[in-house]
């Protein structure tokens, strides 16, 4: 199991280093079998005591008018957090970049501006105790797909295939098993 930046995950499985990614789209995948598992919405991070913090949900619009904090180039987050903030009719130019999400949200906390998490990201980034709170936004939300990816060539190609069912809730679990015996690796 590795973690990689969208980029290099996509070159390590196109290279044969990587069998299976795990990523969110839109990215450019290249020839790599791309398999939409979710749509995964993003909330807004605010400072806990943001005047939108009590607010049941906010228009993206609200993205205008905010200081929005962003991941460093690289991350895919970065490019899907620009993309909801250019439908905001949000220049999306900030000084401020952040290397993890984790770093990010403590500025959030610190009241420097405000992010865009993965609702997957909220019940860590955001949980009690960091002096950030979400807000949801209004449909139709901001967000990205998550998929899972692999060579299409590879010879475990259906097997992949049900093990993206089940993840995506449209399988049984007991036909998605992968004899690691049947792929010549031990």
């Amino acid at each position: 199991l590795v973690e990689l930046q969208t980029s290099n995950l996509v070159a390590a499985i196109d290279e044969g280093e990587v069998d299976l990614g795990l990523l969110a789209t839109p990215v450019d995948t290249g020839p790599l079998h791309v398999e939409e598992l979710a749509f995964e919405p993003f909330e807004l991070a605010v400072q806990a005591d943001h005047p939108l913090s009590e607010r049941p949900s906010v228009s993206v619009s609200v993205l205008r008018e905010l200081p929005v904090l962003l991941l460093e180039h690289g991350h895919c987050l970065h490019d899907h957090a620009r993309a909801a903030c250019s439908i905001a009719g949000h220049p999306a130019q900030t000084v401020v970049r952040s290397a993890s999400l984790a770093t990010l949200t403590q500025m959030v906390a610190a009241g420097m501006g405000v992010t865009l998490l993965p609702i997957s990201a909220v019940g860590v980034e955001a949980r009690a105790g960091t002096g950030v709170r979400t807000v949801a936004f209004d449909p139709p939300p901001p967000g990205r797909t998550v998929a899972l990816v692999w060579r299409p060539t590879d010879p475990r190609h259906s097997h992949f295939a049900r093990i993206a069912q089940v993840i995506a809730g449209r399988g049984d679990p007991r036909e998605a098993g992968v004899d690691a015996r049947s792929s010549g690796r031990t």
